[in-house]
């Protein structure tokens, strides 16, 4: 899973064989968005009207979750 840019600004791209959902969680565990999606192989997440700050990525890849952090400025 490759997740850039890293820190982030307004936009946030995550690659993947498979992605099928998304979540984005602040440093509390509060969950910020979160999506589904058919198998994409990138998403794009507006990560404009964040603050900044380090976020979690909970990422659902076939039958696997994956956590990314990511920081935005």
């Amino acid at each position: 899973i490759a997740v850039f840019p890293n820190p982030a600004n307004n936009v946030l791209f995550i690659e993947g064989d498979g992605i099928r959902k998304v979540t984005v969680l602040n440093a509390l565990g509060q969950v910020m968005e979160s999506g589904e999606y058919a198998n994409q192989e990138r998403v794009t997440l507006n990560t404009g009207n964040y603050e900044a700050g380090i976020y979690m990525l909970q990422i659902r890849i076939q039958n696997n979750t994956v956590r990314k952090q990511f920081i935005k400025q």
